[in-house]
């Protein structure tokens, strides 16, 4: 669930943030509890306040692809 929510939210522009969000909650609440809902929303939340890195930045080649196919 969380990689396809941050897969929407890296790849996908026409999704906006808070409507990934919302749909993650509500299907880890409906699988998991309440509890499961709250963690989503915390990983989520953190995530998409954090700059996504640029891996074009790293000079190294083999360093780049290294940390971009990983």
């Amino acid at each position: 669930l969380l990689w396809m929510s941050i897969y929407q939210y890296v790849y996908l522009d026409k999704v906006p943030n808070h409507a990934i969000i919302n749909e993650a909650v509500e299907i880890a609440k409906e699988r998991g509890g309440y509890h499961n809902g709250n963690v989503v929303n915390g990983i989520l939340r953190t995530m998409m306040r954090s700059d996504l890195p640029d891996f074009n930045e790293i000079a190294d080649p083999k360093k780049r692809m290294a940390i971009e196919y990983s």
